[in-house]
C-alpha cells in the first residue's frame, strides 16, 4: 500500500463518496464524489469511476509534496491538503510541526466538530510516523 492509497482510504471514509453534487454549507462551494470542488455545477451526477479520476488529479499534485515523507505522514498530509488545499500544505510542511494543523479546524470563524476531529486524527498519523 502507498501513502495515496492510504490516503485515499481515510478521504473516502471522512468525505464519502456523493455521485449527486451538494452544496457544502462550510466551505460554500459545489461539491462531488469524494469531496471535489473544481468546476462542479447544481444538478451534477457523476460515476464511482469519474469520483476516483476526480480524486487521483486532485491528490497527485499533493502527493508530489509529501512522496518522500513515512507512509502516514505522506498521507495525514495528503488527506490534509486534499480538505484545506495545497497552499495550506505548504505551509503546514514549512512549519513541519504536527500541531500546526490543528489551527485548520473552522470554518467562516466557526469551529467545525467534523474538522477537529480530521485534524486530530492527521495530526495524530504524522505524530506516530515520527515516533521512533
Amino acid at each position: 500500500m502507498t501513502s495515496l492509497d492510504l490516503a485515499f482510504r481515510l478521504i473516502a471514509i471522512i468525505e464519502g463518496l456523493r455521485l449527486t453534487a451538494y452544496f457544502d454549507h462550510y466551505g460554500k462551494v459545489w461539491t462531488i464524489g469524494f469531496g471535489h470542488t473544481l468546476g462542479v455545477m447544481q444538478g451534477q451526477v457523476i460515476s464511482k469511476d469519474q469520483a476516483i479520476k476526480f480524486f487521483k488529479a486532485d491528490s497527485e499534485p499533493l502527493y508530489e509534496l509529501v512522496q518522500d515523507r513515512p507512509i502516514f505522514e505522506a498521507a495525514a498530509y495528503i488527506s490534509f491538503g486534499y480538505n484545506v488545499g495545497k497552499h495550506a500544505l505548504q505551509s503546514a510542511l514549512a512549519n513541519n510541526t504536527p500541531e500546526f494543523l490543528l489551527n485548520f479546524n473552522h470554518s467562516g470563524g466557526i469551529v467545525v466538530d467534523n474538522l477537529t476531529r480530521r485534524r486530530e486524527v492527521e495530526c495524530a498519523m504524522i505524530q506516530a510516523s515520527r515516533q521512533k
